[in-house]
C-alpha cells in the first residue's frame, strides 16, 4: 500500500466511529520496523490533530487526559496496533535510560516496541512506540 492510500485509508478511519480491534485489515510490513515506526508516528500525528487539534492543528498532549489517550488507542486497535505512551517528569526520564529510535542501532532483529519516540511538552516528556497486536 503507497502512502497516498495509507493516508486515505487512515482519514477514513479518524473519521468514523472507534471500531472494534482489528476491524481494519492493514497489512503492514514488518521487514523495515523503521519505516513502520516511522508511518505510525505520521498516523500518530494525522490523528491526534485531526481528533484533538484546534483551527491551526496544534495539539497539546498535556490536555488530552486519560480518556482521550484512550480513545486514541483504541482506534488504533482498530487497526491492529497497540500503542503505546508514558509520561515521565525530567528527572524520571532521565534516570530510565530511554533511548529514542533516532538514538539506537536499528537492524533487522530491532523489534517494532523498541523504537520510541519522545517529546517534550511543557515539564513533561511524552514517549510515544508501537507494537502489532
Amino acid at each position: 500500500m503507497n502512502e497516498i492510500d495509507l493516508m486515505g485509508l487512515i482519514d477514513v478511519i479518524f473519521s468514523d466511529p472507534v471500531q472494534l480491534e482489528k476491524y481494519y485489515s492493514i497489512q503492514f510490513d514488518t521487514d523495515n520496523n523503521k519505516q513502520l515506526f516511522e508511518s505510525l508516528l505520521m498516523i500518530f500525528t494525522y490523528a491526534t490533530k485531526r481528533l484533538f487539534g484546534d483551527t491551526n492543528g496544534t495539539v497539546d498532549l498535556k490536555s488530552l487526559g486519560k480518556d482521550n489517550m484512550a480513545l486514541l488507542e483504541n482506534y488504533f486497535k482498530s487497526f491492529g496496533i497497540v500503542l503505546i505512551t508514558n509520561v515521565y517528569n525530567e528527572l524520571q526520564y532521565s534516570l530510565s535510560n530511554i533511548r529514542t529510535y533516532k538514538e539506537i542501532n536499528i537492524d533487522k532483529n530491532t523489534k517494532l516496541d523498541e523504537l520510541v519516540f519522545s517529546i517534550k511538552c511543557a515539564e513533561d516528556i511524552y514517549t510515544i512506540s508501537f507494537n502489532l497486536l
